[in-house]
């Protein structure tokens, strides 16, 4: 089971890349260079999930929930992909103050009592670059894959992409996103990129 907190010390809903972490730590932990590939499931706040290790090239995949129930206004494009996120579509995403246009967006009446994460992506010749405020860390971060997987979503829905695996790059690194369309529900969703364990310690006992 997956509890993931915000730096603002509150449970989130969701968290994809925090996702494909776990999976890879708990993979590890049970490993111990027996077999390359890893292959399981995990609780979260929002329902079972699988996901799929691959040691040779630390790739790691992890499934989403199906998304439907879309909200499309003149500005953006409200989603919920595990978390909550709206979309904002601009030419460029690197000159924007992700900050400032997302708190606005944020803290908006529409969105001001539960919150919601803003992802600005930019899609030119079906290349995806995503920057994202999110809430409860109120600024914006170096990666966010619920938003990657909202951004392809969203440039599918407005024909801005054409495949259905779509490779999404973020501050942080690059992603991958797959999906199954029909109408306008997503489902088979899946989140994937390279894990890789930077260090680790031990807690000492009380």
């Amino acid at each position: 089971r997956m509890v993931y907190f915000n730096s603002d010390g509150l449970v989130s809903s969701f968290c994809g890349n925090g996702s494909m972490c776990c999976a890879h730590f708990a993979s590890s932990l049970n490993s111990a260079g027996q077999k390359s590939i890893y292959s399981g499931n995990f609780d979260t706040n929002e329902g079972l999930f699988s996901f799929e290790v691959d040691f040779k090239d630390n790739k790691v995949k992890v499934s989403l929930v199906e998304v439907q129930n879309i909200e499309i206004d003149n500005s953006g494009i409200f989603m919920n992909t595990g978390s909550p996120h709206y979309v904002v579509f601009k030419e460029h995403v690197n000159n924007i103050n992700v900050n400032k246009e997302g708190a606005k967006i944020r803290y908006s009446k529409r969105f001001e009592k539960e919150g919601t994460n803003v992802t600005f992506v930019s899609c030119i010749n079906q290349n995806i670059s995503i920057r994202t405020y999110e809430r409860g860390v109120e600024a914006e971060t170096l990666s966010c894959g619920t938003g990657a997987v909202a951004a392809a979503l969203c440039a599918s829905l407005k024909n801005l992409i054409l495949d259905s695996t779509v490779s999404i790059k973020t501050q942080g690194g690059d992603l991958k996103v797959s999906f199954n369309k029909k109408s306008d529900i997503f489902s088979n969703i899946y989140l994937q990129s390279r894990v890789e364990k930077n260090f680790e310690g031990i807690l000492p006992k009380k």
